[in-house]
């Protein structure tokens, strides 16, 4: 019988010995293609949620271009509409010389029976006196409806501009969302109490973080509408600031606490440290019953009392 012995030492021939350690080898990359198979599922399950998120944002940009087109008609018809009412008041205008003409003319040979007939126009002159100051209040009214419309047409371009790369960030678990609750307490949920709705603010924040992995501090300018004995949600953490110190100044401090490097984006209707979103855009993100008539006229003041 012939085969491989060990050697004059009694140990593995040199064949056997390499048998072995590819044996061992073999064991290895079943592990390493274990550990590349699990971090191809996680990476396939992150560009799902991107995927989403980028569905959801080309939506709103859709909706949000077609009311601005609307907005852009309506505005539209009534520049046409003051052009019909200026041409009315500019022949008004050429009428009302003409007759003053006349009248300047007819006074000159005035005789006892022409006072009639001149009363007559100066009383035709009157109307047509207070049809021009009605064409002209109502041409000063769609002036103004006008330049309304074109301010909520800006202010739409401002809310719904192109910001995938603040959506994306948004939605990236890691990331931490700084919120002026009180802004969102202003913007949605226009049917409930103030205080009620800061119990929904913090229940969204907790479905965001819940979809997405996100972790948020949500800033609010008083205890009422939640239990500060209750524990927070998880991935939401609720500030007080303490009195004298305002929401937006709060916000600045706890975005320069966390440093340039760390993915975080502050959630404000005013401008605040970069990277910014608007209350009104993060509310559509976040899925908000939002009100027709947001306030944002407050400068909430507060303190850095951290009530959770």
């Amino acid at each position: 019988m012939t085969g491989r012995t060990p050697d004059s030492n009694g140990q593995p021939s040199k064949v056997v010995q390499a048998a072995i350690d590819a044996t061992f080898d073999i064991g290895d990359l079943g592990e390493q293609l274990t550990r590349v198979t699990t971090t191809l599922d996680a990476l396939q399950r992150d560009n799902q949620l991107l995927s989403d998120a980028v569905t959801e944002t080309q939506e709103l940009l859709e909706k949000a271009q077609i009311s601005e087109r609307k907005a852009q008609e309506t505005a539209d018809a009534g520049k046409r509409e003051i052009g019909r009412l200026q041409a009315a008041v500019d022949r008004r205008d050429a009428e009302l010389v003409k007759v003053e003409d006349e009248l300047t003319k007819m006074r000159s040979e005035r005789t006892d029976w022409e006072s009639v007939v001149l009363a007559e126009r100066d009383a035709a002159i009157e109307e047509q006196t207070a049809d021009l100051a009605t064409a002209r209040a109502e041409m000063r009214a769609l002036n103004d409806r006008i330049a309304h419309l074109e301010d909520e047409l800006s202010l739409e371009r401002q809310r719904t501009a192109p910001d995938t790369h603040l959506v994306q960030l948004m939605t990236t678990a890691g990331t931490t969302l700084l919120i002026d609750g009180e802004d969102l307490v202003r913007t949605g949920w226009p049917e409930l109490a103030p205080e009620r709705r800061r119990g929904q603010v913090i229940e969204a924040a907790s479905r965001f973080h819940q979809r997405h992995g996100v972790n948020t501090e949500v800033i609010l300018a008083s205890a009422e509408g939640w239990d500060p004995d209750e524990p927070a949600p998880a991935g939401v953490r609720i500030r007080v600031p303490h009195e004298g110190i305002a929401i937006s100044a709060c916000l600045s401090r706890l975005a320069r606490a966390y440093g340039s490097g760390a993915p975080l984006v502050t959630v404000s209707s005013s401008a605040a440290e970069e990277p910014w979103i608007s209350t009104a855009r993060a509310a559509s993100l976040m899925g908000l019953p939002v009100s027709q008539h947001s306030h944002h006229n407050q400068d909430l003041e507060s303190a850095m009392e951290e009530e959770k």
